[in-house]
């Protein structure tokens, strides 16, 4: 690059200008180290680049924070699970709103 140190803005229109490229380089890239087994698919890669972010307590993900909410998340699948077996039984007896022909039935 002959000692060149382009901004993070220049950075960042080159990017926007090709993004269909970039998109198709960098899955291509991805997957090429998967199969040389380089990374497991699993792997996060993060430039040096400094930003704001909003890091405050409140949006802090701890363990337990994870897990209390996957147990809401399960209580809710558990009630709409049961919501529909409800409906089921509601339904239970009732014809078919939906007419077959007779070559299909």
């Amino acid at each position: 690059m002959a000692g060149l140190k382009p901004g993070h803005k220049t950075i960042a229109e080159f990017r926007r200008k090709n993004k269909g490229a970039l998109k198709k380089a960098l899955g291509l890239c991805a997957g090429l180290c998967v199969k040389l087994k380089l990374i497991e698919g699993n792997t996060l890669f993060a430039d040096g680049a400094k930003m704001r972010a909003n890091a405050s307590i409140g949006r802090t993900w701890t363990k337990k924070r994870c897990r209390r909410l996957l147990k809401n998340i399960d209580r809710r699948i558990e009630s709409i699970l049961a919501e529909c077996e409800s409906a089921d039984d509601e339904e239970a007896g009732s014809p078919s709103l939906v007419k077959l022909r007779a070559g299909l039935a």
